[in-house]
């Protein structure tokens, strides 16, 4: 079960944490560039993707193991 919920934080890791990133940095070029669209679309994406670190962080906890 520890190896199952290791392999899923890091996936959920990989997908969420990822595209966070990348829709940080567009909104960046969006709001440098004056572009209210993309910068919007952007923030709707990091919101979504916010919303699913938030599962990487339970994932994460529930490999801690008391002693």
């Amino acid at each position: 079960m520890h190896k199952f919920l290791l392999a899923l934080h890091v996936l959920t890791a990989v997908f969420a944490i990822g595209p966070l990133v990348h829709a940080a940095t567009t909104a960046s070029r969006g709001i440098r560039g004056g572009n209210a669209e993309v910068t919007a679309a952007s923030a709707r994406t990091a919101r979504i993707y916010g919303y699913a670190s938030i599962v990487v962080v339970v994932l994460g906890l529930s490999l801690v193991r008391p002693k």
